[in-house]
Formats: C-alpha cells, structure tokens, sequence
C-alpha cells in the first residue's frame, strides 16, 4: 500500500546521540548504511533523520505540515500543547488507578513514573 501518516522526531542535538533503535526492530527505506545476512548486524545511518526514518516517506501528508503549525500556534504553541498531554495523561493515570475488581484489588497496575512527576516541565 502507500505510505500513511506523517510523524516527528524533534531532538536537541547532544541528546540525539542517546537515542537508540530497538535490537531487531524494522527497517527500510534507506534507513541503513549496511546489514549483514545472517546475522543481527545492521550499521545505522550516521544521520538522524534518515536513521529513524523506515520506508517511503509520506509525501502527500507533507503539504499539510504548515496547517498543523498553524493549529499548533493557535493553541498557544508546543509549550501548551505540552502541558494539556500532561493533564491527559495525569487524568488517565488517575483513573486508571482508581479502578477495581469486584475483590477490591486493582485492575491496572501502573509503573513508572509517579503522577507528581508528570506535573514538572519537561525541557
């Protein structure tokens, strides 16, 4: 089928070299420099835009990239749209740990960070 959906890997350079691709994840497009058949070799990239980008790019969804922009400042930018998808998320955790069995135990049993932590800004 053709390429759907069109992402975004925003990064600070010195943390781009901390980002890593899972052991035997997909790749394609050009994503690697070589692989060897056999064998779980597979040398990235140097660049991270294409070391991260698997396939054909969606090339259609790419004229509709200024309207989010836009979207996005009209929201009041990446700093609020930060902030809602941490009252989202502090809402979903919050429900989900408030849910039970009929035994009283909980249905869900969340990991990682606390809810208070989810309140900090992220730079």
């Amino acid at each position: 089928g053709s390429p759907t959906g069109l992402g975004c890997l925003l990064a600070r350079r010195p943390a781009a070299r901390l980002l890593r691709r899972r052991a035997h994840a997909y790749f394609g497009g050009g994503s690697v420099a070589g692989v060897l058949a056999g064998s779980d070799f597979a040398r990235p990239r140097a660049h991270l835009a294409v070391r991260f980008a698997d396939g054909t790019p969606h090339f259609r969804a790419f004229a509709e990239v200024p309207a989010g922009v836009r979207a996005m400042a009209r929201v009041g930018g990446a700093a609020a749209v930060s902030a809602h998808a941490r009252c989202l998320a502090r809402e979903l955790r919050r429900r989900l740990g408030a849910l039970r069995h009929a035994t009283g135990d909980p249905v869900v049993v969340l990991y990682g960070p606390s809810a208070s932590d989810w309140s900090k800004d992220v730079t």
